[in-house]
This record gives C-alpha cells, structure tokens and sequence, in this order.
C-alpha cells in the first residue's frame, strides 16, 4: 500500500519512534517542535563530554575542550542554526557514550558497566544504519574483554539488551523492506587515492571545524599503547574504514558523494575523536575510576 512509499530503504526505526513519541507527547503533528527535540542531543552531548574530561583532568582544562567542541561551526550548524542534525547527532551522543562505558568496563567488569555499555550501542545500530558498523565493533570488543576476563555469564546478560536490533532485521526481512541503495560487493578499487584526498580535505577545512580535527591527527604522534587508548582507536578506525567502504562502492559520483555527506558523518566521531587526542596528548591531572 501508500506505507510503502515513505519506507526509506531498510533506515533504522529509532528516529521515526523518536518523532511519533513527541508528537503523541504534544498530540499533535508539528515538524518544527519535533525537530526542537533533537536539538537535545547537542547540550546532552555536551554534558556528557565534560563530565568525561573532569574525572581525569581539572574544570578549566575540561571546559576549554567542551567549548572547542561546541563552537565548531559544523556542530553549532547542526545543533539547530541552520539545520537539525536528525541522525548525526544522536549517532554522536550514542557512540560517545559507547565508548565511555566500554572503557568503564574494561576497568570494571561488573553488570552496572556491561549494561551501560551495550544500550548506547544497540541505540547507535537502531538510529541509522551508519551505527551498525560501529555498534557490531562494540559488540566484538565487549566480548573479547569479557572473554579474558572469564566473565561470560556478562556476556549473556548484555545479549539481551540487543534483541531489539535482531528483531527490527527479522522485521525489515519479513515485511521485505526495499534493500539498501549501496551495492556492496561493487568495489571501485581505482577511486581508493582520491576518496582518501576528499575525505582528508574536509577534516582540513578549518571554516567548518576550526582547528579540531588538525589538532586529532597531530595528535597522532603522541599515541602510547594503553588499553584504553587502543578500544577508542579500534572504535574510529573501524567507523571511518565504514565511511571509506561506502564511498568506493557508492553508485552516486564519489565526489559529490563526500562533499554531501562527509562533513556529517565526522559529526558522528568528532566528540570520541577529541576526547582520543586528548587522552594521548595531556597527562591526566587526577584519576577516578569509581
């Protein structure tokens, strides 16, 4: 029937739960209050990234890392300015938070933290199929910290919490959902060398991200093989090998492709990013781990 017609490919359910929740809250249909619903995400965003940054180092210095954050043009364009970041932005909130919690519990394997890890996860996997990448990466990491742990009673817990993402493919399978658009065994291997430059051009576009992500990449050369360190890494490097995947098998001109859709997709990684550089650049100046 017409239901068919708005079915935008196999596009995850959570963002469209979100809409039809606020507009059932407001009992009424109105596109711009429930886009004002997304701007949540921003100052929650926030909050979380500061108080991440103040169990390790002082208020000012976690501060002065919130506002670099904050006052990216990108972020700020998103965050309601100019438009809405409907998916990006929740993705960002969700794969931070990930991120938080799995380093949680690789300090302390208890249920509180498994938990706290898997439900962001599942969330990143139910608001766009961007996440699903980043979310199995989780899933894997979680495991194997469980597994050398010998922690699999954890393991099995946590697999409970997933069951909404299992259920929404069995969904998408048995009402035959049109496929995704991405023909993904159609690799384009001769546009490797300027996908790389397109991609790396838009992380140098200073107008857009003022200095943060020249200030990521610098920090490359700081790294030190900590445990920690290496989970965030594992997550970024799997999520922007993801984006990287997408514009070699994409059948839109990879070009327009990148300059349409890049500059969001960093949205979804700046905050693990910075938060990454931070940690390998500058020594921790008090350490929590409760």
């Amino acid at each position: 029937g017409s239901f068919y017609k708005y079915v935008n490919y196999d596009a995850p359910p959570l963002l469209h739960l979100m809409v039809t929740f606020m507009s059932i809250l407001i009992k009424n249909f109105n596109d711009t209050q429930t886009l004002l619903f997304f701007y949540v995400f921003y100052p929650s965003l926030l909050t979380v990234f500061f108080y991440s940054l103040k169990e390790k180092y002082s208020t000012n210095f976690s501060l002065f890392f919130t506002f670099l954050l904050a006052s990216s043009q990108n972020f700020v364009r998103h965050a309601g300015r100019y438009d809405i970041g409907n998916g990006d932005l929740p993705l960002s909130y969700f794969f931070f938070l990930s991120v938080f919690f799995v380093q949680k519990y690789n300090k302390k394997k208890t249920l509180g933290n498994i938990v706290l890890a898997t439900i962001p996860l599942t969330c990143s996997a139910l608001v766009k199929n961007d996440g699903v990448p980043f979310a199995l990466t989780g899933f894997l990491i979680l495991l194997i910290i469980s597994l050398k742990a010998k922690r699999k009673w954890l393991v099995a817990c946590a697999m409970l919490l997933i069951t909404p993402l299992f259920y929404w493919k069995f969904f998408t399978l048995i009402n035959h959902f049109p496929p995704s658009y991405l023909p993904f065994l159609n690799i384009h291997l001769n546009r490797m060398p300027g996908v790389a430059v397109y991609m790396l051009k838009e992380m140098f576009n200073v107008l857009r991200w003022n200095f943060l992500w020249i200030f990521i990449l610098s920090s490359i050369v700081f790294i030190k093989e900590t445990k920690n360190n290496l989970i965030v890494f594992i997550f970024v490097i799997s999520q922007v090998s993801s984006y990287y995947y997408v514009y070699l098998v994409t059948p839109i001109p990879y070009k327009a492709h990148i300059e349409n859709s890049f500059d969001r997709l960093l949205i979804q990684i700046a905050p693990i990013c910075l938060y990454f550089a931070i940690s390998v650049v500058f020594k921790p100046s008090k350490i929590k781990y409760n």
